[in-house]
């Protein structure tokens, strides 16, 4: 099990996800795997959920989401989303 949670850490990581949304991620969401990163949300759904469940959930972005800082942490989850989603789909 640690190896999942080092893997979806290290591939948020590589993304340049900041450090607090990555232990939101791992930590307040209980997500371990890259796998479970990439089924927790739909593809309707990912854009608004990364957004407001994650990044909107994270100091300082909750209180800044209109700057581009929060919209810079939302770009790279959905990259590392989009990502770990295609990695999943190939398995």
């Amino acid at each position: 099990m640690a190896s999942c949670n080092t893997e979806l850490a290290a591939s948020l990581r590589d993304e340049k996800v900041d450090p607090r949304v990555v232990a939101y991620v791992t930590d307040k969401l209980h997500l371990r795997c890259l796998s479970d990163f990439a089924n927790y949300w739909t593809d309707a759904e990912v854009d608004a959920a990364l957004q407001n469940e994650v990044v909107g959930m994270v100091e300082p972005f909750k209180t800044d989401m209109p700057k581009a800082a929060s919209k810079i942490q939302v770009a790279r989850l959905r990259t590392s989303w989009k990502k770990a989603r295609a990695q999943n789909t190939s398995q």
